[in-house]
């Protein structure tokens, strides 16, 4: 395969991998660009390509399409478990969990390889999500909403487009002296807060909800989308 340049179709990895996890992060990107490149190069190491049509073969590659996909997921689930490790560390030292609590959480996962240990923990009833998510907002300086207990106008509805809400995962909340407040669901998410602010042309405040009050808050102000 005559390849001159290793990053061949980078811009159509990385636009893939985007389409599957908006806030994949630039290290993320760039192992997920180094696992398709090598894989092009296995898949196609006995076919005589220029850059151009190596680029059309690829796109029609099923099995890279594939290959792709599962690596997307396996850093997904690398950086999920992280962040559950993370936000159960907090629990600990705030005092919402014990050890013996984790431990015996960490038994419920072994039987379970689905269920990480914040959700164990939620399921034996020893902590709420909710309780668990102000924990790690405040861990950060941040505040936490409940976005049902929050009746947004209009108007401030109308200052994000659908498509805006539902590729970011936010909710507007209001608007006062200028600054757009919002909802999403991870405090440490500060590259959307940065997207918003050049999308919107507005100042960003960030406060921290439920993922799944943000879900239920997009069908209800958005819609279904098509």
């Amino acid at each position: 395969m005559h390849i001159d340049k290793p990053h061949i179709c980078g811009e159509w990895m990385i636009s893939m991998s985007e389409s599957n996890t908006p806030q994949m992060t630039e290290d993320q990107k760039r192992q997920i660009q180094a696992i398709v490149t090598a894989a092009v190069v296995a898949i196609f190491a006995s076919k005589t390509l220029d850059e151009r049509g190596a680029a059309e073969v690829i796109k029609k590659s099923d099995r890279l399409q594939v290959i792709i996909t599962g690596a997307i997921n396996e850093l997904s689930k690398t950086v999920f478990a992280g962040k559950d490790k993370h936000i159960v560390e907090i629990l600990l030292d705030v005092g919402l969990v014990k050890l013996t609590d984790v431990q015996e959480a960490q038994k419920l996962v072994e039987t379970d390889k689905n269920l990480g240990t914040l959700d164990a923990l939620i399921q034996m009833k020893i902590v709420t999500r909710e309780d668990a998510i102000k924990a790690y907002a405040a861990q950060f300086g941040m505040d936490f909403v409940k976005i049902s207990d929050c009746n947004v106008a209009d108007e401030v509805i109308a200052m994000v487009p659908a498509a805006v809400a539902r590729r970011y995962k936010i909710i507007p909340l209001f608007k006062h002296e200028g600054k757009l407040t919002i909802a999403l669901c991870d405090p440490l998410d500060v590259d959307t807060i940065d997207s918003l602010r050049y999308v919107l042309k507005v100042n960003i405040e960030a406060l921290v909800a439920l993922e799944e009050e943000i879900e239920t808050a997009l069908i209800r102000y958005y819609g279904v989308a098509s």
